[in-house]
């Protein structure tokens, strides 16, 4: 994971994964990064040092294809190919809910802008 200064284009930071990521987000104060791909975990990353801080453990050997902050920045949401849709408390890595049980692949997941609807 790569983090770039824009416009300038000048590159800031280098984080490793371990495995391919599929998505990324931002914190709204862009003061912490997220990294989903990896089926053991949701990285989180400080910005200002490309530094994992917080691995959010997850269930399952699916990969994840999807991941968002809350927009408060206190919840993490995501999932993958199994279709669930897990969210979690950023600060203690608690999962919170299990939802959305579908059986196929969740692609993408985003928060209403008032953090009231996952969709």
């Amino acid at each position: 994971v790569r983090l770039w200064s824009m416009p300038e284009g000048k590159l800031l930071g280098e984080g490793k994964v371990g495995a391919p990521v599929n998505e990324l987000d931002f914190t709204a104060d862009g003061k912490l990064l997220m990294a989903v791909g990896d089926p053991t975990g949701v990285r989180i990353y400080d910005t200002a040092t490309m530094r994992v801080t917080k691995v959010i453990a997850t269930e399952g050997t699916a990969p994840r294809t999807a991941g968002r902050f809350s927009p408060d920045g206190k919840l993490v949401a995501a999932a993958g190919h199994e279709g669930v849709v897990r969210v979690w408390r950023l600060a203690d890595g608690k999962q919170l809910r299990l939802i959305n049980y579908t059986g196929q692949k969740v692609e993408t997941l985003t928060f209403s802008p008032d953090g009231g609807y996952l969709l």
